[in-house]
């Protein structure tokens, strides 16, 4: 998600009810506080920096207007511009601040889960992203992020149980967590409350594809596709079905609309690559899933493409080092181990490729 999707969330000044919230703690904490106009000014002036992506000046006016009062709309807007930084450990301890001072407030509650969310798949991406986490003091092994997220979209729920799009958020983050039934029953409620909508269909479609259900899966891809969706993933979702079918050429037709979607999606070029290895074109397989590696070079499935590219031109020890090196380096993958285990059955040894 873009820096402009999460700034909708907290653009719009507070509700009457938040603000009457947020002063009755502030003049329980500080006898005497006053609503300021000036200060009301000057966080409309950083929120319109924020809006433009003008990170360092957003920065400072945040920092004038929290110095003066911890007003919750100008601590997630502080957490946004931490967040584009990558300043992940900021950006949370701002967010909690919000969500402490505010926690009746479903938009900030959504923001901190997708910013856990988004720790949480760092925390799967491979040593790389941990490095980086480790960084900020988020390197926690018995914190599970990916619930905390939830928790926090069932917290929104609670505050707004009719409103779709908290449903539709819990489902993605479900998706992240790889809890397909429980994202299933959030699209399908997030449907009987009157939301259909490609993204809807998308979070909806990966749900049912990951519970084996390929037909209704490839309904709610096409679905989403009619209905607009811009990015990769309904194509990618149709790819894959045909690809389990063994429809290779069809699936590539899939895969390329994907890329088409998104030119960067190391998903789409480590899938057509693995479609050419299939069809026997292996010059064009290894330009995609070169490519694919180059993007994202701790992806577990472009390493797999590679073993297999390996594997049909009779290198199975290239195969297998392959993919033992990919097993030490990328998130935890089971198309990895079963095909470790597949190679060193047959008695295959590893061999460094040239």
């Amino acid at each position: 998600m873009d820096l402009r999707k999460r700034f909708s969330l907290i653009k719009k000044p507070r509700s009457v009810e938040s603000a009457a919230r947020f002063e009755s703690i502030m003049r329980d904490v500080l006898p005497g506080y006053k609503p300021s106009a000036a200060r009301n000014k000057s966080l409309e002036a950083a929120m319109k920096l924020l809006g433009r992506r003008r990170l360092a000046p957003a920065l400072r006016r945040f920092n004038s207007v929290i110095k003066k009062s911890p007003e919750p709309r100008a601590l997630s807007g502080r957490a946004l511009c931490w967040w584009e930084k990558a300043d992940y450990g900021r950006a949370l301890a701002d967010l909690d601040r919000a969500v402490k001072a505010d926690g009746e407030n479903e938009n900030l509650l959504v923001l901190r889960s997708q910013l856990k969310s988004e720790i949480a798949s760092m925390h799967r991406a491979g040593y790389r992203a941990s490095d980086r986490l480790r960084w900020y003091g988020l390197d926690e092994p018995d914190r599970d992020w990916g619930a905390e997220a939830v928790a926090d979209l069932t917290r929104a729920i609670a505050v707004k149980p009719d409103a779709p799009p908290l449903y539709v958020e819990r489902a993605l983050a479900n998706i992240y967590r790889d809890d397909y039934p429980a994202a299933l029953a959030d699209c399908d409620r997030a449907l009987e409350l009157g939301r259909d909508d490609s993204e809807l269909r998308t979070h909806r479609a990966l749900a049912l594809f990951n519970l084996d259900r390929p037909e209704e899966a490839a309904a709610d891809a096409r679905l989403a596709v009619d209905k607009g969706h811009r990015d990769a993933w309904p194509k990618l979702i149709l790819g894959w079905i045909a690809a389990s079918e063994e429809d290779y050429r069809g699936a590539m037709t899939h895969f390329r609309a994907a890329l088409a979607a998104d030119r960067k999606s190391h998903h789409a070029l480590a899938n057509i690559g693995r479609c050419y290895t299939e069809l026997g074109d292996f010059n064009k397989a290894s330009d995609f899933i070169d490519r694919a590696l180059k993007a994202e070079p701790y992806d577990a499935y472009g390493h797999y493409a590679l073993a297999l590219w390996f594997e049909r031109q009779d290198s199975p020890g290239e195969a297998l080092w392959t993919c033992l090196n990919a097993a030490l380096t990328c998130p935890a993958d089971s198309r990895l181990m079963e095909k470790i285990s597949e190679l060193i059955l047959k008695g295959v040894y590893p061999a460094e490729p040239d």
